[in-house]
């Protein structure tokens, strides 16, 4: 989760999702269904696979020095895993030369949406470039089990769906104040999922994924105050200033903090619940952070002088049809 990301050149600070996922023996699975609680559209999935073309980028997202292989139509990384041992992880690109391997369908007009991606006719294509020659590349690609796939979601709508903010009620007599957000991050959480759509799943013959491992990354301005309200598996470092640029397509990225959570499979451990995969993550973080500008100031005179109109004894339901005006004015 890149949040309030600063860039140069751009007045509004961007934040977006970016999602990899590691598919252990993908040619098993039909489709991946990635269900979203707000609307999808095609303009707010942006694929990050071609950025896996670039080794410094390879090792910057795997934090390891790692082998890659490139080809016209497809490219392997080759991996370390935590146990000394190499992995193979072929690079699922959505732009495909088969159709609808990715497909974006509406499963609440207006609430949700789903990312389907259609494993199955990836697999025939891949087949199909299998049999086209016996270079090493190729008998390497023969031999892949696994899959690794990158996208981003930029929408404002994933913002309203995990970000909420407070701020003090008094923020229009204050030139600069400390305004709080709060990261509510939920995924495969059962409850907070319609039971319609659970019961849709089920008839389909859908299940919900389960993993071995998740990790969790907050980018976040280093002069926020970051306070961890859920698990504190947590490690924090510096976001490594200048190299990042050709991933996010931007200069001046910098004064980036990094919050990662981690949560994983304990293999062999002597407590049988953690052997077993996880099922669903849950993350809830409170940011504090300053907010200060020409806006605010211009608002308080604004403010002073409609306060001075209506008289020294406003109503809270006049403050508050003020605050309504005055957000339609400087939104």
């Amino acid at each position: 989760m890149w949040s309030k990301l600063k860039v140069d050149g751009i007045k509004n600070n961007k934040t977006f999702l970016d999602i990899g996922i590691k598919i252990k023996e993908y040619k098993n699975i039909s489709e991946l269904i990635f269900l979203c609680p707000f609307k999808l559209d095609s303009d707010d999935i942006q694929d990050l696979s071609g950025k896996l073309q670039n080794k410094k980028n390879v090792d910057l997202i795997f934090n390891n020095n790692c082998g890659l292989w490139t080809s016209d139509r497809y490219w392997i990384i080759s991996n370390d895993t935590s146990n000394n041992l190499k992995e193979d992880l072929l690079i699922f690109s959505f732009y495909q030369s088969v159709d609808d391997v990715i497909r974006i369908e509406e499963v609440v007009k207006g609430k949700s949406s789903k990312l389907v991606i259609n494993f199955s006719l990836f697999k025939k294509y891949i087949e199909s470039l299998s049999c086209n020659d016996e270079n090493q590349c190729i008998n390497r690609l023969k031999n892949v089990n696994d899959v690794y796939l990158r996208f981003r979601i930029a929408s404002h709508q994933l913002n309203k769906s995990i970000f909420s903010n407070l701020e003090p009620m008094n923020k229009y007599f204050q030139s600069g104040f400390t305004s709080i957000q709060i990261l509510d991050f939920k995924m495969n959480s059962k409850r907070s999922i319609d039971d319609r759509i659970l019961a849709k799943a089920v008839g389909n013959d859908e299940n919900f994924a389960s993993f071995d491992k998740i990790h969790f990354l907050l980018m976040e301005p280093s002069n926020n105050n970051v306070i961890f309200m859920s698990e504190n598996n947590t490690t924090c470092r510096n976001l490594e200033e200048g190299k990042w640029d050709n991933y996010l397509d931007c200069t001046g990225v910098g004064d980036t903090l990094v919050y990662h959570w981690k949560k994983s499979v304990v293999k062999n451990s002597s407590c049988q619940e953690n052997n077993k995969p996880i099922q669903e993550f849950d993350l809830l973080v409170k940011i504090n952070y300053s907010k200060t500008n020409r806006k605010i100031i211009l608002r308080y005179i604004v403010y002073g002088f409609l306060v001075g109109i209506v008289g020294s004894y406003v109503t809270q339901w006049a403050r508050k049809l003020i605050d309504y005006l005055l957000n339609l004015i400087f939104k």
